[in-house]
């Protein structure tokens, strides 16, 4: 009986509300979908439910690929990300490296200075 009663609690703790939270999460790429396989008649219908399609076509997709610069967007778009992308990681590599050489001359400093205070303390 204990672990029912676990059970039952788990599922009313956790995941009935991820459940809840994949449903929220999901649902923009759900409607986003829906949208764009629906036809203009539908989408602008005011007596037709909003969730469902009725007639289901891919002309969006064929005017989007046909009729704009959409693949040299999107190369263009990969472009510029790769690009900034590589460009972060050589900065990010070149602090990184600053870094590393800014601890190196102050670990070279200080041991010079203890270095010193050795010698003092020996020549008293």
């Amino acid at each position: 009986m204990v672990g029912a009663h676990r059970l039952g609690t788990r599922i009313v703790r956790l995941y009935i509300p991820l459940a809840v939270c994949m449903v929220l999460m999901l649902f923009p790429f759900y409607w986003m979908l829906i949208t764009s396989i629906k036809p203009n008649r539908e989408l602008y219908s005011q007596k037709v439910m909003p969730l469902i399609v009725h007639q289901p076509t891919l002309k969006h997709y064929y005017d989007l690929l046909s009729e704009t610069n959409f693949i040299t967007w999107t190369y263009n778009t990969l472009l510029v990300a790769v690009v900034g992308l590589i460009g972060l990681w050589v900065f990010i590599d070149g602090l990184a490296g600053l870094l590393h050489i800014s601890i190196g001359c102050m670990n070279s400093y200080l041991k010079y200075a203890k270095l010193i205070e050795l010698r003092r303390a020996e020549g008293r």
